[in-house]
């Protein structure tokens, strides 16, 4: 049977340690970038959408006018 050596801080657990106050501050920073970078997505994708549905309201209208007028 082999014997295991024991290496410098085997078996000790290590604590998790709080990011000092630097670190969570960029942090904080870039989470507040990053939710405001997303709002203005957001804005411009649901003005893209209703720009998109106005679009779809059109091309409904002018396929029904053609198809009223093939009908004549």
């Amino acid at each position: 049977m082999r014997k295991r050596s024991i290496g410098k801080g085997a078996g000790k657990r290590t604590k998790w340690r709080q990011p000092h106050a630097g670190a969570r501050k960029g942090r904080t920073e870039f989470l507040q970038r990053e939710s405001e970078w997303l709002e203005l997505m957001n804005a411009e994708l649901k003005t893209q959408m209703e720009e998109l549905k106005q679009e779809w309201q059109q091309l409904i209208l002018r396929l029904n006018r053609h198809r009223q007028d093939r009908q004549r």
